[in-house]
This record gives structure tokens, sequence and C-alpha cells, in this order.
């Protein structure tokens, strides 16, 4: 081939390259690029979804600003869990609580793996989500409650953890009313209590706890006030106490509408700060008392009621020799009968029981033997002689110091029985 030809061949072949990307050139200008969809296999195309994560702005938290504790609980998988809930998000972003977070105490809170474990229950964050809970977590004088290492020792108990996640329970947390004792500083100072706290710990009381009845006796302001009083609190950290709490038969009489309304008689909680009379309540006999039924009914009578009210009958109550003859189970047994319980209603024999003469024959303890004697309780227990006792006076002669005397000593107290025994016969 001659050197002419080769050079044509080699102008026609650069020709067509220039021709070929100036085509290429111009329908990449004039054509539009393909969509993406048109370029992605199936897998591509697949719809992916992602939950939204929550950012610290979601929760009013400034970066850089956050208190370690916080920082460290917003990275935790306890609040992860709980973050998507749009009630907490409500929340977090309330500024009251906010000034929670920023109390260095509860920030030790959010170190403890125990309440970290709580949040993470369900029933508890149910709890969390509810308004009216919020409401008493933004409130300042809790705020205190919760900044308390005893109290926080309490929530970290897991027994406790139990009652907070019980829905009758957070129920009562809910009432503005017991939220209200909540706040209460004297109620504080129980509710950090050890002894008390261990009665909060117990199932038995928990049970008492998430009784409706009981929870509307707790919501009474009449009884809150007895609950914040420092004499009664002592009666409740009392283990004795605590065990009689714990007893079901006394928690179905803490339950009685009507006995709540005795407790939440003024002059009835003055007898129960008594000291005294919190000695009797601690006295196992006297306990084995108030858990007999019968003598149950009796303290839900009204007019008995009025009697534990009256304050000279509440001497005698202090009184160490008459609550000897209560401790009593001869006794006992004279207050479980009806008919004596009937006569206890009297209102002129509890003005006799409200004597001070009389009182002073009650605490003799020569007499005592005489009412515990069964002879002598059939004789109470006849109308008759009940009618006996209601008269005026006969009651100014029961009264009378030298006729006292005389059922004191034993020739009295003989010639008493042995006219008991010929009445009965004679019955």
């Amino acid at each position: 081939m001659s050197v002419q030809g080769r050079n044509i061949r080699y102008a026609v072949l650069i020709g067509a390259v220039v021709l070929a990307g100036a085509g290429i050139w111009f329908v990449s200008k004039s054509s539009a690029p393909p969509s993406a969809e048109k370029i992605q296999g199936a897998i591509g195309q697949r719809n992916v979804e992602r939950d939204t994560k929550v950012t610290d702005a979601d929760v009013a938290v400034t970066p850089g600003e956050a208190p370690v504790a916080v920082k460290e609980f917003l990275k935790s998988k306890q609040f992860r869990k709980i973050a998507d809930n749009q009630s907490f998000k409500g929340l977090m972003s309330n500024q009251s609580f906010q000034s929670l977070l920023s109390n260095q105490s509860f920030q030790g809170l959010l170190s403890n793996k125990s309440f970290m474990a709580l949040l993470s229950n369900k029933s508890f964050q149910a709890l969390l989500s509810n308004q009216s809970f919020q409401g008493l977590l933004s409130n300042q004088s809790f705020h205190g409650l919760l900044s308390n290492q005893s109290f926080q020792g309490l929530l970290s108990n897991q027994s406790f953890q139990g009652l907070l996640s019980n829905r009758s329970f957070q129920s009562l947390l809910s009432s503005q009313s017991f939220q209200g004792l909540l706040s209460n500083q004297s109620f504080q100072g129980l509710l950090s209590n050890q002894s008390f706290q261990g009665l909060l710990s117990n199932r038995s009381f928990q049970s008492l706890l998430s009784n409706q009845s009981f929870q509307g006796l707790l919501s009474n302001q009449s009884f809150q006030g007895l609950l914040s009083n420092q004499s009664f609190q002592g009666l409740l950290s009392n283990q004795s106490f605590q065990g009689l709490m714990s007893n079901q038969s006394f928690r179905s009489l803490m339950s009685n509408q009507s006995f709540r309304s005795l407790a939440s008689n003024q002059s009835f909680q003055g007898l129960m700060s008594n000291q005294s009379f919190q000695g009797l309540l601690s006295n196992q006999s006297f306990q084995g008392l108030l858990s007999n039924q019968s003598f149950q009914g009796l303290l839900s009578n009204q007019s008995f009621q009025g009697l534990l009210s009256n304050q000279s009958f509440q001497g005698l109550l202090s009184n160490q020799s008459f609550q000897g003859l209560l401790s009593n189970q001869s006794f006992q047994g004279l207050l479980s009968n009806q008919s004596f319980q009937g006569l206890l209603s009297n209102q002129s024999f509890q003005g006799l029981l409200s004597n001070q003469s009389f009182q002073g024959l009650l605490s003799n303890q020569s007499f005592q033997g005489l009412l515990s004697n069964q002879s002598f309780q059939g004789l109470l227990s006849n109308q008759s002689f009940q009618g006996l006792l209601s008269n005026q006076s006969f009651q100014s002669l029961l009264s009378n110091q030298s006729f006292q005397s005389l059922l004191s000593m034993q020739n009295g107290m003989s010639f008493m029985s042995n006219a008991m025994q010929a009445g009965s016969s004679a019955d």
C-alpha cells in the first residue's frame, strides 16, 4: 500500500472519532438525566422505616450544660425505652421537672442502678405518663422528698418498687389529697423513718394501702393531721403496732367506714397520740381484743365512739391499772358480750364510766378481780341489773368511796358473788 493511501485512511478514521464524540456530547446536553428509580434495583427501591431519634433538643437539655449524671441518663438504655413516650416527652419539657434534673441529690438517684431498673418497669413507665403524677413530680416540695437520701433508699427497695407498680397504689399517688400529704414536711419525715419504711415494705401493709376504703381514710384531711402527729408517727414506727397493722382482722377494721369516722375524730386522735394509750395498742393481748370481730362491732357503734371521744374516759383508758384489766382475757370476753356492749352504749352508763370516782373503782385491782369473775359478768349482762346500773341513784352509790371500799374487801366480794349465784339460781 502506498504512503498516500495510508494517509487518507488515517484521516477518515480520525474524522469518524471526532464526529462520534460530537454526537455523544450533543445527546448528553439535550437529554434529561435518568431518575433514581430507573437506575435502582428492587433492593435499592425498598422503603426503610427508621425510628426518630430523640435529641437533646426534644427534651430541652442544652448540650454542654447538662450535668454528667443527666448526660449518662440520656445515653442509657432505660431512657431510650421511655424516650418515645409522648407523655414522658412532655414531662421532660416541664420547667419544674428540669429543675429537678438539675438537683445534685436527684442526679445521684439517676446513677442508682436499682432506680434505673425501676425506670425500665412498664408499670412504672405508665405511672410516669400519668398527668396527675407528673404534676406531683413537678411539685417543689416533693422534689425535697426525692432528694432525701433515706427516701431514695426506699425507692431502691424492690418490695417498695413492687408497691409503686401496683395500679391501686398508683391511683392513690395520683390523688390530689394524698399528694398534699406527700408534700407535708412532717409526713415526709415519717417516710424517711427506717422503721416506717420497713412497714411500707411489708406486703401485708401494702395490701392495706391498696385497699380503696383505707385509701379513702388516707385522703381524709383530719386523718392526715393524725399522720403528721409526731407522737402517732412514733406509734407507726413501733414494731408491735406494725404487727397489728399487718393483721388481716385489724386491717378490715381500718377499712370500716364507721371506724374511719372515729379515726377522723380529733378527740380520738388525741387519744391515739397519748403515749400511755399507745402502750396499750402495743400490748399483744389488747391487740387480740382489737382483732375480735365482736369488739370491732362495738368500736363501730356511734354511741361507744362518743364514749371513746370523752376526755374523762380517755383518761381511764390511759390508766395503767385499767389497761391491765383490758388485757385480761376474761374481761375481754365480757367486752365481746353483745349484752354488755349494749350496756356500754347506754348514755347513762357512759356517764358512770366518765365519773372519776367510779374510774377509781375500776382501777382497783380487787374490784377488777370481781369484774373478771364469770358469775359477776353474767350479772352485768343481765338486762334488769343493767337497768339498775343506769339508775343515777345507784350510780351515786357506786361512786361512794365507802361503798367502793366495801366492794373491794374480800368479804364484800364474797357477798357479791354469793348474791350473784343466788340470783343466777333464781333465774
